[in-house]
């Protein structure tokens, strides 16, 4: 209603859609890093084989890469095929727990309603009481106030639509 009434679609409209555009872009790239965690995740066990193998024989000229040794080391390297594999996975899920907490953390820490403009009695029963309210909107169609003389008491945990 506060919208429509001062005109300020239009200056909203366009401040939602710069957000919209930083989202988008945030978006693209956490696609794209989600793409190359998703390719280490496909190859790391054909890469840390890999690297392994040639490590070990370009460390020393007497390392010669036998079947024995080759047999022994893809036993091992395919138990450890699965937490090489979950790492990836775990370090995106890591990030996307960080960008969680810091939402929570920036809607926890965000300033607080005016406790002023609230009042709060205990001793009543219900927690939202109107009394004789009166309210209106603008619309097209609308010839002035659209629901007078309402009286309501909401009791906790009822759902109420208007």
């Amino acid at each position: 209603k506060v919208l429509k009434l001062y005109a300020w679609e239009p200056s909203f409209k366009d401040y939602i859609l710069k957000i919209r555009e930083k989202e988008l872009v945030n978006m693209r790239t956490c696609a794209i890093y989600g793409s190359m965690i998703s390719l280490v995740f496909v190859s790391s066990s054909f890469l840390v084989s890999f690297s392994s193998f040639v490590t070990f024989v370009l460390i020393d000229e007497r390392n010669v890469l036998t079947p024995e040794i080759a047999f022994v080391a893809s036993a091992l390297f395919s138990i450890m095929r699965l937490p090489l594999a979950l790492l990836p996975l775990i370090v995106q899920m890591m990030l996307q727990f960080l960008v969680s907490v810091k939402r929570i953390t920036n809607f926890m820490n965000a300033e607080e309603l005016d406790l002023e403009s609230i009042s709060h009695d205990k001793s009543r029963k219900e927690p939202l009481i109107i009394e004789k309210g009166t309210f209106s909107w603008d619309c097209e169609n609308s010839e002035g106030e659209a629901l007078r003389n309402i009286t309501l008491k909401v009791q906790p945990g009822q759902l109420v639509a208007v």
